[in-house]
């Protein structure tokens, strides 16, 4: 969040090495090599793309700490798609300012064109040449929470790869069950980058935990996150009061949300 906010290669060299942490401690860092790509994607779907994206993007892509696993693995493509497309954008952009605009147009339809072709034959050689390795059942679970039962049952077996009950998210999350929706809520009347990339997180989080109870641990720091905001809104709202202002000065609070 501070790599986009600030738009710095130095906070994103910072993001890149705490990346680099969790992936060396924790499997589940495919969940955040796709989130991040899907938050890229859905700021550009909805017109809020900015050079301080682009960075922070662009430098985390570059620190390589995984080996080839994000170039080799289909369940990394969106990491690697995502990198190329921005790069394709920014010379679209830049194309533009040269160009007229009916010459830019062909120009466009054309390199649009070629790049998909080629994009898919490419991605069709390295799965049929076994270059690329193939989405694990586990991957397919999530996407299809029947999958594992129906073609690995021993996958479907474990405890763990069970789905979450409403019980285990009261116990898990306490009170935390209760703010979230206040500051998801509040997320979406305050749509700031910020707020934009924890709305993501927060439900694809709920959504994947809901499928493997495994993943709580996922969805836990987007509970927190929520709560804390939660609170806060209500702390503006409520607690005003207890706020004496200064001498000679006015105590300006804002309305919550």
């Amino acid at each position: 969040v501070r790599a986009v906010n600030q738009g710095t290669v130095a906070s994103a060299v910072a993001c890149a090495f705490a990346y680099l942490y969790m992936a060396a401690s924790w499997g589940a860092y495919v969940f955040i090599s796709n989130l991040i790509p899907l938050y890229v994607i859905l700021m550009v779907a909805i017109n809020r793309y900015t050079k301080r994206l682009y960075i922070a993007y662009t430098t985390l892509w570059a620190v390589r700490f995984i080996g080839f696993n994000h170039i080799v693995s289909t369940e990394l493509l969106a990491w690697n798609a995502v990198f190329l497309g921005l790069q394709a954008w920014e010379l679209v952009l830049f194309v533009r300012t040269k160009l007229g605009a009916r010459m830019f147009e062909r120009l466009l339809w054309l390199g649009a064109s070629g790049l998909a072709s080629a994009g898919a034959a490419v991605l069709s050689l390295l799965l049929l040449s076994g270059k690329l390795n193939p989405w694990t059942g586990r991957f397919w679970t999530l996407l299809d929470p029947t999958y594992a039962k129906k073609f690995i049952p021993i996958v479907a077996s474990v405890s763990e790869h069970q789905p979450t009950t409403w019980a285990s998210y009261i116990f898990d999350l306490h009170g935390l069950v209760f703010l979230a929706p206040l500051g998801l809520y509040y997320c979406f009347c305050h749509l700031t980058d910020a707020n934009i990339f924890l709305i993501t997180f927060a439900l694809t989080a709920i959504y994947f935990s809901g499928i493997m109870v495994r993943l709580m641990l996922v969805a836990a720091p987007a509970f927190v996150l929520l709560g804390a905001l939660g609170i806060s809104g209500l702390l503006q709202s409520y607690c005003r009061d207890i706020r004496a202002p200064a001498e000679g000065k006015e105590v300006v609070v804002e309305e919550w949300p």
